[in-house]
Formats: C-alpha cells, structure tokens, sequence
C-alpha cells in the first residue's frame, strides 16, 4: 500500500511555454533553461 506520499498526484499534466503568475506576471520557460512549464490540471 502507497503512503499518501507515494501516490499519483489527482489530474493531468500539461505542458506550456508560458506561465502567469497571481501578479500578472509572465514567465516564459526559455529564460529559465527550460523547454515548457509542467502545469497539473484536474
């Protein structure tokens, strides 16, 4: 048995090249050496 630890996380798992964050702010994953955000959506 999974401890809750272990377990997959609920939803999917999309990829974006952009990211907003709650300011307003957006991030693009290339200045940050990355080829897309891992974002989870229920």
């Amino acid at each position: 048995m999974k401890t809750k630890d272990e377990r997959e996380p609920e939803g999917t798992l999309i990829f974006r090249r952009y990211r907003r964050l709650p300011n307003g702010r957006v991030l693009d994953a290339h200045e940050y050496g990355l080829k897309a955000w891992p974002i989870r959506v229920k």
